[in-house]
């Protein structure tokens, strides 16, 4: 995250604003001196000259003076709102923000914690997979808020998608079947949570001990190609998208832990 593209972007672009002000301003004050070296000439053209030479410096030393307090003042007024918030970057799609995850995953010792319209495929692979079971087996906390299989959201969206009959929903329930094979090597079973809800369509959101992903669904794009930004923690916007998560989870009229009948009809053997 500290080699964001857009941040070196932007910072050679103040250096060089910098260096041009500074060069405009060292111009400026040669042509002060220069006017001044020649204005006691007894030359009436040199001291025509001494004097345009003084008016053009004068000129550029209050234009660079000018420049560079302008430039102070927006930059402190952009760089307080962005501080304020914690946007430190914007992923084009939810792919590009996965394909990363190894990065944010290693660095998480705490929580993990997701709102999900999808199933997480890409997080549940053999590598993630194998990661998160160690981070679990150290103490690693993980609750998923995920659309009810049943809900009729997820059958609606289903159809958007033009997915194969039934795998949207089959996709979910794998997803219950993950989170009890997290359990298993949980020191402490409650570290893995896992709730439905039966409601349309929430923001895609997952959180780790450093950042904050959020982003939208479109109707007419899978939930990977849609757009996705961070959010750095003791920011504005983490804690904004933290009490966001914590009060639906916290919600029992909301968020539902899926009990031994709804694994067993979703045909989860052994769920206990």
């Amino acid at each position: 995250m500290n080699d964001n593209p857009n941040t070196h972007q932007q910072t050679n672009k103040k250096t060089i604003e910098k260096l041009t002000n500074s060069n405009v301003l060292l111009t400026g004050i040669v042509f002060v001196i220069t006017g001044v070296a020649l204005i006691f000439s007894s030359n009436d053209i040199v001291s025509a000259i001494s004097i345009i030479a003084i008016s053009i410096g004068s000129s550029l030393i209050a234009s660079a003076y000018i420049a560079r307090l302008y430039s102070h003042y927006i930059d402190q007024h952009k760089s307080s709102d962005i501080d304020k918030w914690g946007l430190v970057k914007i992923f084009k799609t939810r792919s590009e923000m996965l394909i990363q995850n190894d990065e944010y995953i290693k660095n998480t010792k705490k929580t993990l914690d997701f709102i999900l319209f999808a199933s997480l495929k890409m997080l549940r692979d053999s590598e993630n997979d194998k990661i998160i079971k160690e981070k679990i087996k150290k103490g690693l906390k993980i609750n998923i808020l995920a659309v009810d299989p049943d809900s009729i959201f997820l059958e609606l969206r289903h159809k958007t998608k033009k997915l194969t009959e039934g795998s949207s929903r089959d996709d979910h329930i794998s997803l219950h079947e993950w989170i009890l094979s997290l359990k298993k090597v949980a020191p402490n079973p409650e570290n893995i949570k896992i709730k439905t809800y039966d409601y349309m369509l929430l923001e895609w959101y997952m959180k780790t001990d450093d950042y904050i992903f959020v982003g939208p669904h479109r109707y007419d794009l899978p939930s990977v190609n849609t757009i996705t930004m961070g959010y750095t923690n003791n920011s504005e916007g983490y804690k904004y998208y933290n009490e966001y998560f914590n009060k639906l989870w916290n919600d029992p009229a909301f968020a539902k832990e899926p009990d031994n009948d709804k694994l067993i009809k979703w045909g989860i053997a052994n769920p206990c």
